[in-house]
């Protein structure tokens, strides 16, 4: 079963915690975004699992597998990364073919499995074209095609839409989404761009200074923050935050004052 799981997960350079403990799972057919400002941990998270980094602590386990001493090209991952890393030297067939070659495939299965990529992901016009002659938008597909060729455990994607202009990337995300969701894998992406997050995810992880702030669905995210960072992190414009103090309360009512007004709550009601 396709299953991504930290367990308590941390990265030290130094006395730098890039990554403090981090603990969650992603199931079969999920899209978790890690999310959050540059600098909080989101990209160190998502190297680990690829094993592109090495964890101080803590463990990784894929398919319920603990993968902790596994190589990259052990692990069973399909990475995509934020350059596109296309060949220039290969057409998008070629491109998409290469991962194909060290699974000691037929010539006839992997011209299937390229015309099948390519027709999932719209590439078919442009299978005999280099890199140099694509759009910004046919790259991004061919380096996402590369990912999804194989039949990994796994996606993982690193800031995958944040080289396209703001009209391609809503186009992609959608393409996207739609292609993971006919995948049924467990995929983990990054990105900063909270619209990202919330338009592709089943459910997102906030993330500030390498501690995880909240992991919830897009919806609770938005509409139920835990905490104050997240409350100001999520939504554009931001959600207003005032300071405000206790006056009063009792069994039914909660009495703040904030602006220099005071203001009754009805929690009683609220909750029923």
């Amino acid at each position: 079963m396709s299953t991504i799981e930290l367990k308590n997960l941390t990265k030290k350079f130094g006395d730098l915690i890039a990554v403090n403990n981090v603990s969650l799972r992603v199931d079969e057919n999920e899209v978790l975004c890690l999310l959050g400002p540059s600098g909080c941990g989101k990209t160190t998270t998502l190297r680990m699992v690829a094993g592109l980094e090495i964890a101080t602590s803590g463990n990784i386990l894929i398919a319920d597998k603990n993968v902790n001493e596994l190589e990259t090209k052990q692990r069973n991952l399909a990475m995509a990364f934020q350059f596109y890393a296309l060949y220039p030297s290969l057409t998008v067939g070629e491109n998409l073919a290469n991962p194909l070659y060290a699974e000691n495939l037929s010539e006839d299965q992997i011209k299937n499995k390229i015309y099948e990529t390519a027709n999932i992901l719209q590439l078919k016009d442009v299978l005999n074209r280099k890199p140099h002659q694509l759009a910004e938008g046919e790259k991004q597909r061919v380096a996402v095609g590369r990912a999804i060729i194989r039949d990994p455990e796994c996606f993982l994607f690193d800031e995958p839409l944040s080289r396209l202009d703001v009209q391609l990337r809503e186009k992609m995300r959608g393409q996207i989404k739609e292609v993971l969701s006919d995948l049924k894998k467990a995929t983990v992406i990054v990105t900063h761009d909270q619209l990202e997050a919330l338009t592709m995810a089943t459910k997102i992880a906030v993330m500030r200074d390498g501690l995880i702030e909240q992991i919830s669905s897009p919806h609770d995210i938005f509409a139920k923050p835990e905490n104050v960072f997240v409350a100001g992190f999520i939504g554009t414009p931001q959600m207003n935050i005032l300071d405000c103090s206790i006056t009063e309360i009792n069994s039914s009512v909660l009495k703040i004052k904030t602006l220099n007004q005071s203001i009754d709550i009805d929690f009683k009601n609220q909750l029923e």
